[in-house]
């Protein structure tokens, strides 16, 4: 009776999530409560990549009101998937409870929470969280947009009479001089300084 269970968290151990998402459903019908709860979150996990927000989000929510622990990964992928959904104001708690020790699950959460807070017009919080994300180098791409996006929302909220916003723009100049946003920084550089 246990095997099937068990072969399917090796599936899900060996990133097999299309044979997990396949069995799933049936496994959890004809299982015990502690072997459906940790389906349910092998099967959101699966879902989410593979890419499949609305089903991560169903299945997350079915180990969570089956008393399922939310730690900082489920609610990373809780949020992210809500996140992908463009559901921003369910996504952003959840994002925030994911952040945290100085790894790459933070940097991208934090990267998407800044996203969320500018969807809600918290060019404050969004600029925190941008450059939260701009200071861990797991993710050079993530890094270098969230630099720029803290430099410039220094710059709109006139951050420290404008200096935040010089020293984070001339950071991002002297960190990124090929990229495609150079021009765009130095222009915010040349008005922050005037």
């Amino acid at each position: 009776d246990l095997m099937p269970f068990y072969l399917m968290q090796l599936d899900f151990k060996g990133g097999n999530y299309q044979a997990v998402v396949d069995k799933g459903d049936a496994l959890i019908t004809s299982t015990t409560d502690e072997q459906a709860k940790q389906i349910s979150r092998m099967m959101s996990e699966s879902w989410f990549q593979l890419g499949n927000f609305a089903n991560s989000v169903k299945y997350m929510n079915a180990y969570r009101s089956s008393g399922g622990e939310m730690g900082r990964l489920e609610n990373y992928i809780m949020g992210y998937s809500q996140y992908r959904q463009t559901l921003y104001a369910e996504a952003l708690p959840l994002l925030r409870q994911a952040c945290g020790a100085d790894d790459m699950l933070t940097q991208n959460a934090s990267y998407h929470l800044a996203d969320c807070y500018l969807r809600a017009g918290d060019k404050t919080n969004a600029m925190h969280s941008f450059a939260m994300a701009s200071s861990a180098e797991y993710d050079s791409s993530i890094a270098e947009d969230a630099l720029f996006h803290y430099g410039k929302l220094q710059y709109d909220l006139g951050g420290g009479r404008f200096n935040e916003a010089i020293n984070v723009l001339n950071r991002y100049v002297e960190t990124y001089p090929r990229s495609e946003r150079i021009a765009d920084a130095r222009s915010l550089l040349i008005a922050a300084y005037y």
